[in-house]
């Protein structure tokens, strides 16, 4: 009997090994292509010829307070004597972007931080302002590029179709567990080029994870406990491989509850501060990227809070961050909408923090989109943003796998590693030619 097409694609030589969506990986990837760090590239000249005047900087500066009145810039005079300094000083001087009209401040002030759809309805209408859109890639024109190949790519894993590698099927088959045994006996979830992705997390590791989750639901925990024995559990089995130091890796992840939006990047008066409380981050002495390091250095110097990202947070001042991971109190009715709310506000100053660093006149920067996670108890779910001039809009939701099956969290892990990937192949390169200035040739 003929094997149904979505069976036949999936599977390749031995062991039914999928392949459907690895290929997809491959042609996600392979649009941007991996840099090879080579030898130092001499540092970009000054772009004094086709500057207009106003973004020359002189050979001095003063730092300037914050226009949304914050107090972080002190007076500080100092000699220029690089390219990448000279560029920074720019930053540090006011733009249009970053006002907000008296309209909608004055509506902000009356509201204060009300109910997160009120909220919401504000941001629509901000000086920079966002907007909601439902993530579904089929009714969406334009979703042909890199954020609609990876929403397909995703599909497939949350199917399961070969995320886990080769080498682990011996170790389910021996597990002293049904459900783990019952697994092993399907062929559609086994894939050999899983295992070049990264490593698939072990038996013991999500069975605690199994169990784990099953403790938060039956006993009620709050969102912090669900922190502590779930959702650290799957990052770390996701992202740690057994063989690496954990310290020493060119995309981790850290926890970012406690970090604060600048206050100079956010959308609008009344959006939120609160943070995600995960997220994925690159760090350039580990990927090692020594002359990145030493430019970022050069810029952060004078960017408020002397941070390379859009948050005053000390663990990521100079460690530029590529993926979001917001998580919902089960047990609160507004979880979803105030998560919502939390990525809206956080990836909007992303946004703007990028285009100033990257000098965006338009508020564009070049790159497709940036990736999240929203994790509602058990349920993991993919979203992302895009820029349409000066307009962050939030893309939400695709539903990646759950923390209540085995399968599910193998689900997990795998999309995990595809936005590490990601973040490492396209982010990064992007990062070091767009904020960094490096020559196209070197990314």
């Amino acid at each position: 009997m003929e094997k149904p097409e979505v069976i036949r694609t999936a599977v390749g030589r031995g062991h039914g090994r999928g392949r459907t969506w690895h290929r997809r990986l491959s042609s996600l990837i392979r649009k941007h292509p991996r840099e090879t760090i080579l030898p130092a590239p001499a540092p970009t000249p000054p772009r004094a010829s086709s500057a207009p005047p106003s973004r020359i900087a002189p050979s001095t500066r003063t730092a300037t307070p914050d226009p949304t009145g914050s107090t972080t810039h002190t007076e500080i005079t100092e000699t220029v004597t690089t390219p990448q300094e000279r560029r920074a000083t720019e930053l540090s001087a006011p733009t249009p972007s970053t006002g907000y009209d008296e309209q909608t401040e004055s509506i902000a002030s009356a509201m204060g931080i009300g109910a997160p759809v009120e909220v919401m309805k504000v941001l629509e209408y901000a000086f920079r302002p966002v907007e909601l859109r439902p993530l579904m890639v089929d009714l969406e024109e334009g979703m042909e590029g890199g954020l609609g190949r990876m929403c397909r790519l995703l599909a497939e894993v949350s199917q399961g179709t070969g995320v886990i590698g080769a080498s682990g099927r011996y170790a389910l088959r021996d597990y002293d567990v049904p459900g783990f045994s019952r697994l092993a006996e399907q062929d559609r979830y086994f894939s050999s080029a899983r295992d070049e992705l990264g490593h698939t997390p072990s038996v013991r590791q999500v069975r605690d994870i199994l169990m784990a989750g099953k403790e938060c639901q039956k006993q009620w925990h709050n969102l912090n406990g669900w922190h502590l024995k779930v959702h650290f559990r799957v990052l770390s089995a996701a992202l740690h491989p057994p063989d690496r130091e954990n310290t020493s890796l060119p995309c981790n992840y850290m926890p970012c509850a406690t970090a604060n939006i600048i206050k100079r990047y956010r959308p609008h008066p009344t959006s939120l501060s609160a943070s995600p409380a995960f997220c994925l981050y690159l760090d350039p002495t580990s990927i090692p990227d020594p002359i990145a390091s030493a430019r970022l250095d050069a810029i952060r110097r004078f960017l408020p809070h002397s941070t390379m990202n859009h948050l005053d947070y000390a663990p990521l001042r100079r460690r530029p961050l590529a993926v979001s991971i917001a998580t919902t109190d089960p047990g609160s009715g507004q979880g979803l909408a105030a998560a919502n709310l939390r990525m809206a506000s956080w990836h909007a100053a992303q946004w703007n923090f990028l285009a100033e660093v990257g000098r965006s006149s338009s508020g564009e920067v070049g790159l497709e989109f940036l990736p999240g996670v929203v994790v509602e108890g058990h349920e993991w779910s993919f979203m992302a943003s895009t820029r349409e001039g000066t307009k962050t809009v939030l893309w939400t939701k695709q539903y990646i796998g759950s923390t209540n099956s085995i399968l599910g969290i193998y689900q997990v892990a795998t999309v995990l590693q595809i936005l590490a990937k990601w973040s490492l192949d396209v982010f990064w390169p992007w990062y070091r030619r767009t904020i960094l200035e490096f020559s196209p040739d070197s990314c």
